[in-house]
């Protein structure tokens, strides 16, 4: 035999829980965010290949920078660094840490190099 206000205590806890949990992941989702966010906006330090053996000298990571950023820098619109990844339509490089995509400075100079031609007169 049912107890109707059993049933209906059980299914009011239930549905408390699901709120609960359902904030929680929000946070937890958001702490992820912001903690990629900050991962990615401190800089970072790589040890310099060319240094002597018994030395350890240290030098910062290139610089990041959001798509936003990078297609300033190139002279294209943001949505326009969206289609070339998503077609790879030219190989430039690109971080992808979660959701968020980051370029490298040196990469994007890289790139604007090997797509650099001189058509010019040659100098005499």
């Amino acid at each position: 035999m049912k107890h109707p206000f059993h049933d209906d205590e059980v299914q009011r806890l239930r549905e408390q829980l699901r709120e609960r949990i359902d904030v929680a992941a929000k946070s937890v989702a958001e702490v992820l965010q912001v903690a990629t966010d900050l991962l990615l906006a401190i800089p970072h330090w790589e040890v310099d290949p060319e240094a002597d053996a018994g030395t350890i000298e240290a030098r910062p990571i290139a610089e990041m920078m959001t798509p936003e950023q990078a297609a300033d820098y190139l002279g294209v619109k943001a949505q326009t660094l969206a289609v070339w990844r998503s077609t790879r339509r030219y190989s430039l490089p690109f971080v992808k840490v979660g959701r968020n995509i980051r370029y490298r400075k040196g990469d994007l100079d890289k790139f604007l190099q090997r797509r650099t031609e001189n058509r010019g007169c040659e100098d005499d």
